[in-house]
């Protein structure tokens, strides 16, 4: 992991504190893979997200990602229904902790 994306694994451990942490964060243009510790799972769990990218409004930052996917198989199915549900998108409080994610990803048109 480079600096820039040790500060956005550490961001997002901090807000997900409870469920596990961040070990590895790759950002490759558009995509993102993670590996995470996940209390109550002894084998760490791959993430991959890609087609990323962001927009904001002020207020509200939000990222659309085209597919997601989790090595562990229920979760893979959660994650799957989760992102149907959701449209394939996150909405956050803009926060300037999330300006690493800003320089790294590209911006929606």
């Amino acid at each position: 992991m480079n600096a820039l994306e040790a500060e956005i694994a550490k961001f997002v451990s901090q807000r997900f504190a409870d469920v596990g942490e961040i070990t590895l964060l790759e950002l490759a243009g558009a995509d993102v893979s993670a590996t995470l510790t996940l209390q109550g799972q002894a084998e760490p769990v791959s993430f991959r997200v890609t087609g990323l990218n962001w927009s904001s409004d002020g207020t509200t930052f939000t990222l659309r990602f085209r597919e997601a996917s989790c090595s562990l198989p229920w979760l893979h199915a959660v994650l799957l229904h989760w992102c149907q549900r959701t449209q394939s998108t996150v909405t956050l409080k803009e926060d300037l902790r999330l300006l690493p994610l800003k320089f790294k990803l590209p911006r929606s048109a």
